[in-house]
């Protein structure tokens, strides 16, 4: 029996890449750009909680009710459950060591909703911070990143 875990590639896969906007990003020949291992399992966590929960009508439990929120008020009741819903959501994620999720509302006004989440993906010794807006602009409700950060320890020499 191999010990050896496996490598991020291999176990989270490849995807197309999208930019902080969730629009496939194409690179200056014209070409799809690709997004691999760690990074895909950190965009597929983000595309899950931009997505209506049930609008893809091949995964109805693939999403969140996330956006949903840019319209309610800030309350402690409004950011706790916001909270709640966005931890759930990464949680159940299949990159994401369960229980590992953790959201804090960073800023709530007039322009839309900042949230930071924290999270282990699954055969990962380190976490994962997320930086998201959530807003609506023009009518419609959107969400993007504002940093993908990974707060790996610094290495020692």
């Amino acid at each position: 029996m191999n010990n050896t875990p496996a490598h991020p590639a291999h176990l989270f896969g490849a995807d197309i890449a999208v930019g902080n906007n969730f629009q496939a990003s194409v690179a200056a020949n014209g070409e799809l750009v690709l997004v691999e291992g760690c990074e895909c399992a950190v965009q597929m966590v983000a595309l899950r909680l931009f997505v209506l929960l049930g609008n893809l009508f091949y995964d109805v439990d693939f999403g969140s009710l996330t956006l949903m929120w840019i319209r309610e008020e800030s309350t402690p009741t409004t950011r706790a459950a916001l909270c709640v819903e966005v931890e759930t959501r990464t949680n159940i994620d299949p990159h994401v060591q369960p229980g590992t999720a953790r959201c804090t509302v960073q800023g709530w006004n007039h322009e839309g909703v900042d949230l930071a989440l924290e999270f282990t993906l699954v055969e990962e010794p380190h976490p994962q911070l997320l930086m998201l807006r959530v807003a609506e602009h023009n009518g419609t409700l959107v969400m993007e990143i504002l940093k993908n950060a990974n707060p790996r320890p610094s290495a020692r020499p």
